[in-house]
């Protein structure tokens, strides 16, 4: 995990930020935070050794103290999660786990006499929550089809427990696309655009006619960062990262071919639990919000991938 951290403001108060998790989302979050915050340390977290997290949460609630002081401000980010769409119970229960021991260890800051736990940012998943529903609205229920989607909604209930001072925010994004990176999982998007690159054919399961919301990575990463700097204290808010324009398999295809100026070749494969559309109503999208369409997100994408070596 990271500890990102900046000198007093004009208000005296030094700013924290615990962000858990560094892959693709975590990854832009933390680039936006730095600019703006400046420090930056990296403290042990181990997923594969849940008997020590506790002696790690520990050194990094005494760590984030001595950067803050004893007025300073910390607010913890969850981008966490090895879990992806399709993991099972078994792995969905450790994943949950663990998160339950760092709200604990939130729950026990804001506790102490000093209440120095300001914010809980979650990134949670509209698309586990709500797969399979279509028009997606501000009154729509979830009801997750998979051990993901149950994980998602049982640690937003986590944040339940946190007190009343806390300011606690819940973002739901959608399909994310972003950079092809080795060390982060790529969803269809970024997989067809570097397949369509290498000349290879790009495995999709599925149906061609499956609506999905796609977002773009720096988007999420821009305005969690903004709600992490500039929310209001004591502020809760449930928030639908999406861009309210269903698009099918279909037309990722035709954007891609557009932006690389050639034909790419996708390989369907029909499975009936991933053939299910997942569309959101435009009404949920927080009103300062404004993601770009998914043929601006993938010349940004293909542009950073033309730099790669």
């Amino acid at each position: 995990m990271l500890l990102l951290h900046a000198p007093p403001e004009a208000t005296g108060i030094r700013r924290v930020v615990a962000l858990f998790g560094h892959g693709l989302v975590g990854g832009a979050i933390a680039r936006r935070l730095s600019a703006s915050l400046g420090g930056r340390e990296a403290l042990p977290f181990t997923w594969s050794r849940p008997e020590g997290q506790l002696a790690e949460l520990a050194r990094i609630g005494e760590r984030s103290s001595e950067l803050g002081g004893p007025d300073g401000r910390l607010d913890l980010v969850w981008s966490a999660g090895k879990c992806g769409f399709d993991a099972s119970e078994e792995d969905a229960g450790r994943e949950l786990e663990c998160f339950g021991r760092v709200v604990s260890f939130a729950q026990s800051l804001a506790s102490a006499s000093t209440g120095r736990l300001a914010s809980f940012h979650l990134l949670s998943s509209a698309g586990g929550l709500f797969e399979g529903q279509r028009d997606i609205r501000r009154d729509s229920l979830p009801d997750p089809r998979r051990p993901y989607g149950t994980l998602k909604l049982r640690q937003e209930l986590f944040l339940e427990g946190l007190p009343a001072s806390v300011a606690r925010h819940v973002y739901r994004p959608s399909s994310i696309y972003g950079p092809v990176s080795p060390r982060h999982r790529s969803g269809l998007v970024s997989t067809a655009l570097l397949n369509g690159v290498r000349h290879e054919v790009t495995s999709v399961t599925g149906s061609f006619t499956t609506l999905r919301d796609y977002v773009f990575v720096e988007d999420v990463a821009g305005f969690v960062a903004a709600q992490v700097l500039h929310g209001a204290p004591r502020e809760r808010g449930v928030h639908f990262l999406v861009s309210g324009r269903p698009t099918s398999i279909y037309e990722v295809q035709q954007e891609v071919q557009r932006v690389l100026k050639r034909r790419i070749y996708l390989a369907v494969k029909s499975r009936l639990t991933n053939e299910q559309d997942i569309t959101f109503h435009r009404q949920v999208m927080p009103a300062d919000w404004h993601p770009a369409d998914l043929a601006t997100g993938l010349r940004l994408v293909y542009a950073q991938l033309a730099l790669q070596p």
